[in-house]
């Protein structure tokens, strides 16, 4: 799978470009599976367009949305909504510590994971670790893993368990 440049997914987005939208099962498995602390913080990365950090927000969660397309976060701050701060990072390559908050309660990665080519860092990286469980459990495609708390991966994710 080709790796695209932050010029190449700026290219994208200004072309039109987009991603297949959240769906309803999705946001199913997320209301039943991982639903929003009180304060919980979540982190959407590769949030492209911004759908599921506002469907978070609109969750509870407080929401940091990261992505490599400039163009892309800019359309997902013109979109709008309460909760969710923008930032333009590459979580393969880029200080982690440049995240606004030092754990999270549920980290996201939806459609991204195909692009990431480096996936030890983003797995094992600090500092987003789960703020309460100290862990992270990670969802399947289609189901979540066994005793799946507050901080896993999306359902959609494509992670190779």
């Amino acid at each position: 799978m080709a790796h695209p440049t932050p010029e190449e997914w700026d290219a994208h987005y200004t072309s039109g470009g987009r991603f297949r939208p959240l769906g309803d099962a999705e946001r199913r498995l997320l209301a039943a599976h991982v639903p929003a602390p009180a304060r919980g913080f979540a982190l959407d990365v590769g949030c492209g367009l911004g759908e599921l950090a506002r469907h978070l927000a609109g969750s509870g969660y407080r929401v940091d949305a990261v992505d490599l397309s400039a163009t892309a976060l800019a359309e997902a701050r013109r979109t709008g909504g309460p909760g969710v701060g923008y930032l333009r990072l590459d979580v393969e390559r880029d200080d982690l510590a440049r995240l606004p908050h030092p754990a999270y309660d549920l980290i996201t990665v939806r459609l991204a994971w195909p692009f990431v080519r480096d996936r030890t860092r983003v797995r094992t990286s600090p500092p987003p670790v789960c703020g309460s469980w100290r862990r992270r459990r990670r969802c399947g495609p289609t189901r979540p893993a066994p005793g799946c708390g507050r901080c896993c991966w999306t359902p959609s994710t494509a992670y190779p368990g």
